[in-house]
């Protein structure tokens, strides 16, 4: 039988703190989040340990098909400015899809076309699925949509979009998991001894050769910081519960909320009612408020309380709204109303593509609309009403 690798001193005092906590628990009572701060765990760990006592690790390596593991798309790489500037292409090996726009942000354009140009292309599965965020270029892009469904037609393999519930990507994005941590700590090492060389500043004109030689392990690459994220992403998708497909692992990863069975049943919401109800209840008996406005300024006051605001601070802010005008808000971008995405949804459903449709229609013939009342000529005026103008003109006067 194999010997387990020997473990650490710090990695001996966790495990037995851990144990600890778990028999205070048990024994003296304690809340899960007391024992975790008495003796310094994590109580998601001890919660973990708690319901299963002996782990054990199960499963072997994610397995993705053959073209899966041979083929990695080209980075995607965005400038803001008007047009491309071809020595930021050298040496990156023809590795880098080069985009620019003017504001140097992600649009629904750019991200179509780069799914279209580099990921369609690379697909041999009759079905795939693109996980995604809920930025707007992810899910609001009837454009994506319609290359998505043009390629069907084309070669008979379904693509489809997946939009990650809200607030959940850090759990369930399979880059974030396991390997955006362990790049950033090398990439920012790997700057800081480029600094101190002679006409070794990283510049935005550079990056993207020293991303690629990073990434792709490429001549030049220093061993010691070289990415080697290959396994890490693979490992990301079981991690998550993405791929191979697992419920229990999704259920006990992501925050207890935002899980639908529980967030749709009103649980919380019925908790929040309850405190309200009892802080209503004092307030009737104790100081005879009955007034809706009083209760909601109270309890205001009481959520900024326990966020560690003074009052002098709340009562000076307040001070400072009347005696000058607020900052203006950032506009921000119309949020996408036919789409919820508390829990997750498919943006390529038929029901969210028609109305996509359908806004897409609205727009154009309101566009429309607005040039033909441009481009339409002037009424002619007869020289009798032009006259009869006049002397009502001059007749005020």
């Amino acid at each position: 039988m194999a010997s387990r690798k020997l473990k650490t001193a710090v990695q001996v005092n966790k495990e037995l703190m851990v144990e600890a906590a778990i028999k205070a628990v048990k024994e003296r009572g304690l809340s899960e989040n007391a024992a975790a701060l008495e003796f310094g765990v994590c109580r998601m760990t001890m919660r973990r340990r708690i319901e299963n006592p002996n782990p054990e690790p199960h499963g072997g390596k994610t397995k993705f098909p053959q073209w899966a593991e041979d083929i990695l798309a080209s980075f995607l790489a965005l400038y803001a400015g008007k047009v491309h500037v071809q020595s930021r292409l050298d040496d990156t090996f023809d590795m880098i899809y080069h985009a620019v726009n003017s504001s140097g942000y992600m649009d629904q354009i750019l991200f179509a076309n780069y799914i279209k140009k580099e990921v369609l292309p690379a697909i041999t599965e009759l079905l795939t699925v693109i996980f995604v965020d809920g930025h707007f270029c992810h899910v609001n892009n009837l454009l994506l949509v319609r290359y998505c469904q043009d390629f069907f037609k084309d070669t008979g393999k379904r693509v489809e979009i997946f939009c990650l519930p809200v607030g959940q990507t850090n759990h369930l994005q399979p880059f974030d998991v396991p390997a955006f941590g362990g790049i950033k700590k090398k990439w920012h090492s790997y700057v800081g001894s480029r600094n101190a060389l002679a006409g070794g500043m990283i510049t935005k004109d550079n990056f993207l050769s020293h991303i690629v030689k990073l990434w792709f392990h490429k001549d030049g690459s220093p061993e010691k910081f070289a990415f080697r994220a290959g396994e890490c992403l693979k490992s990301g998708f079981q991690k998550c519960g993405l791929f191979p497909f697992s419920p229990e692992v999704i259920r006990n990863t992501v925050k207890a909320h935002r899980d639908p069975n529980k967030f749709n049943c009103g649980v919380h919401i019925e908790a929040e009612r309850e405190k309200d109800a009892k802080l209503a209840k004092l307030l009737l008996d104790e100081y005879d408020i009955v007034s809706q406005d009083k209760f909601g300024r109270i309890k205001e006051f009481i959520l900024l309380t326990k966020q560690y605001i003074a009052p002098a601070a709340v009562l000076a802010s307040a001070l400072q709204k009347m005696l000058f005008e607020e900052a203006p808000k950032k506009q921000r971008r119309p949020t996408n109303k036919q789409l919820d995405l508390q829990s997750g949804a498919m943006v390529t459903a038929g029901e969210f593509v028609e109305v996509l449709v359908r806004n897409e229609a609205a727009k154009a013939a309101e566009a429309a609309a607005k040039k033909a009342k441009r481009n339409a000529p002037e009424p002619k005026t007869s020289k009798k009403t032009s006259n009869s103008v006049l002397k009502k003109k001059m007749k005020t006067a």
